[in-house]
């Protein structure tokens, strides 16, 4: 563990923690809770975190809270039958709640009709494998593939959809492994600003994540909670803390629950 935002005190946000009645814990998925994998279908999560994820997921006290890039329902194959988190799909578009209950934000008639020919692009210039559709968007994904074949997906995807002019209500953002055509103005730091802004003032609240995408839940976060960056490797970040999976990971979700 290694503490970035010098203002922070492990201890006393501890303590807050312990003493509260109310928290909130935000959680990316891939990266953050799963190493990542070139089989995205199999990207389940740290073994040593499993069950410390199935009491949190299952807490009373702590309402916990997966936001994502991937949709709601690719997510829910990946966790085990037993947890059922509330999860924000699509950087927020989706939300799936802990009842089950789904909702999806609508989208202009023209950013809609744009999406279906993306994905007819996608069936007809054979890119099916690597990329994933989504009620916002898609992305394409190169991690595991030589570097050849990565260029040659990233110029294709460029090349047609490089143009923002083209692609009314959307824009092409790159992830860690890949390349995202989403809807425009879409980012992690909305579901972040509405879950803080739904919860009662004195919630103990935190977001872990890892990716760049995170970036946005980090700063919106920021002066109302503690943001995490969880990952082998530190790099320049907005976040207070730095954690090392899976261990100091375990550590933090295990004392979270205590």
């Amino acid at each position: 563990m290694q503490i970035l935002n010098s203002q922070f005190d492990p201890e006393s946000f501890y303590a807050r923690l312990e003493g509260s009645r109310r928290r909130l814990l935000m959680l990316d998925y891939d990266g953050t809770l799963a190493p990542f994998t070139p089989d995205r279908d199999r990207a389940l999560p740290y073994p040593e975190i499993e069950g410390t994820l199935e009491q949190l997921f299952g807490s009373q006290s702590t309402r916990v809270v997966l936001i994502s890039g991937r949709s709601t329902a690719n997510l829910s194959e990946l966790l085990p039958t037993k947890m059922h988190p509330e999860i924000w799909g699509c950087h927020g578009q989706e939300r799936l709640t802990r009842e089950g209950e789904y909702s999806c934000a609508a989208l202009p008639e023209d950013t809609g009709n744009k999406l279906t020919e993306l994905l007819l692009w996608i069936e007809e210039t054979g890119l099916v494998e690597v990329s994933e559709f989504k009620p916002s968007g898609a992305a394409f994904h190169w991690r595991g593939l030589p570097s050849d074949r990565a260029d040659e997906i990233k110029k294709a995807v460029l090349n047609k959809w490089g143009d923002a002019s083209s692609m009314p209500g959307l824009e092409l953002l790159s992830f860690d492994g890949g390349i995202e055509i989403r809807v425009a103005g879409t980012n992690k730091a909305i579901p972040v600003k509405q879950l803080l802004d739904s919860v009662e003032a004195d919630t103990v609240s935190c977001y872990l994540g890892d990716d760049l995408t995170d970036e946005d839940a980090f700063r919106a976060i920021h002066g109302r909670g503690l943001s995490v960056l969880v990952r082998d490797s530190l790099r320049e970040t907005a976040a207070d803390l730095w954690l090392k999976p899976p261990d100091e990971l375990a550590e933090f979700l295990t004392r979270w629950i205590r």
